[in-house]
């Protein structure tokens, strides 16, 4: 009897590890897949991994959040008949720093890519992080937007994906409306703004154990602090025309962007060389710290530091090694600073630059990558 009793136990066991194990391998199979549709690798119903994609429908509609805030929905549908897919999983994907917002490509390639594994995503676009501004205020509109767009989906939370600054934000939302936002996804986020844009100028950082950022700090970083506080760099006359030549700089048109530069006086073209031809000098980066320190109350508001302690959500932290706009340092210290058993996974990867990945990943970072997306899609 009792020799019986143990080989039900052993049967049981084996179920319970071969049904894990298949689903353990089909999540990584749709995170293979998703890799390889954001790559373009790979098509809905086309071979063998197209097999577990799903076509996307894409569409836009008005959000009233204090004012309108225009919202980008990425449906998935059945490959074959092309109808929408009930009771699929929502997802929050908020772009960065960027002038484009919802329009850049990158952003809407990866919520077509995450939409065709069967997630509904939503991609609102965050006016103050278009004009370059990372301030407080929008983590309510982050918050608020999570519980309207949960609600439209028949849920009580949604997942919040947030790309560089706006990760950071997302995890300061989680942890003050926990209600509304099921995990958050932080890719590439800051921790101190303060302690990033002093890295701009030129000063070491380092994470909660010392580890070095070793890389040196593009100057779109730097671009983005000086666009926020132009009026702190450039004369009243010099203003409109500055801020146009950095948001074409910023936005990657740096060709268009140099023939205005000969409109600035001395001053003002030592200031816009940083952006436009890399360069610095002692004046520049005295009077950056100044502006900095000016500005410090603003920055430690828009900061998740210390402010992650009432964080209930799961919380998924993937940063590039080499990312020479925020500095992956900074994820250390998210890790660091949330409640224990928050952390689902904490991903350090030379597969990604800032938010982009690089031309070419090693094998053991595209499975590191690959277990990371599945581990996500599990929550989800």
């Amino acid at each position: 009897m009792i020799r019986q009793w143990k080989w039900w136990v052993v049967v049981v066991v084996l179920g319970v590890l071969g049904g894990w194990a298949v689903l353990s391998g089909l999540r990584h199979a749709r995170a293979v897949a998703f890799w390889l549709r954001f790559d373009g690798k790979a098509e809905p119903g086309d071979g063998s991994w197209g097999r577990l994609l799903h076509e996307v429908v894409v569409s836009e509609f008005a959000l009233r959040v204090n004012t309108d805030v225009r919202v980008r929905r990425f449906r998935p549908s059945h490959p074959s008949e092309k109808e929408a897919v009930d009771d699929v999983p929502g997802i929050m994907l908020l772009h960065g720093a960027h002038p484009r917002g919802i329009d850049e490509r990158r952003l809407q390639t990866l919520a077509t890519a995450l939409s065709s594994l069967g997630i509904e995503v939503f991609t609102p676009e965050l006016v103050e992080l278009t004009q370059f501004r990372i301030e407080a205020d929008t983590v309510h509109t982050i918050a608020e937007l999570a519980s309207r767009l949960a609600a439209k989906i028949s849920r009580p939370s949604i997942a919040v994906m947030g790309i560089s600054f706006a990760g950071g934000l997302s995890l300061m939302a989680a942890a003050q409306e926990p209600d509304s936002i099921r995990a958050v996804i932080a890719l590439g986020a800051h921790h101190d703004l303060v302690r990033v844009t002093r890295w701009y100028a030129g000063e070491k950082v380092f994470g909660p154990n010392r580890e070095r950022a070793h890389q040196k700090p593009h100057p779109y970083g730097a671009g983005v602090f000086l666009y926020a506080h132009a009026n702190d760099f450039f004369t009243p006359h010099e203003l409109p025309e500055a801020r146009r030549v950095m948001q074409l700089v910023l936005d990657g048109q740096r060709g268009r962007a140099a023939p205005r530069y000969d409109n600035f006086s001395e001053t003002g073209r030592s200031i816009l060389g940083h952006v436009l031809e890399r360069t610095s000098d002692d004046q520049l980066r005295t009077k950056y710290l100044h502006v900095v320190e000016k500005n410090r109350a603003e920055l430690v508001r828009a900061s998740p530091r210390e402010r992650l302690s009432k964080v209930r959500c799961p919380v998924f932290l993937i940063h590039g090694a080499d990312d020479s706009v925020v500095p992956s340092t900074e994820t250390l210290w998210l890790a660091r600073e949330l409640p224990p058993g928050i952390a689902q996974q904490v991903l350090i990867t030379s597969a990604l630059k800032h938010a982009r990945q690089q031309d070419r990943i090693e094998p053991a970072d595209q499975w590191a990558l690959v277990h990371f997306i599945a581990s996500v899609l599990a929550e989800i």
